[in-house]
């Protein structure tokens, strides 16, 4: 005997042992809790997580620099190019 599908055809036995199945492998995870205001990442429960971390500090090196050094280009051509630095207008031009 098969169950009824409901919801576009999707068997109910089936969702419900997906959902159980679900619910059970969300206790095998083994990460920290978070923490309120935390900006770093959770601290590793493995070898593969400690390589994360090492691998996230490391790009941080070169992610900070190339950010700042584009900040300063923007605000080098806001600046720059700014509408009120400019010497002449558009109702000047012929």
């Amino acid at each position: 005997m098969t169950s009824k599908p409901f919801f576009g055809g999707h068997d109910v036995k089936k969702t419900i042992l997906a959902a159980a199945a679900m619910l059970l492998m969300t206790g095998l995870a083994s990460a920290n809790q978070a923490e309120n205001w935390g900006l770093d990442l959770q601290g590793s429960s493995s070898d593969m997580m400690t390589q994360i971390r090492w691998f996230f500090d490391y790009t941080l090196w070169f992610v900070v620099p190339i950010t700042l050094f584009v900040l300063g280009l923007l605000v080098y051509v806001g600046w720059r190019f700014s509408e009120k630095e400019q010497s002449c207008s558009f109702q000047d031009q012929p």
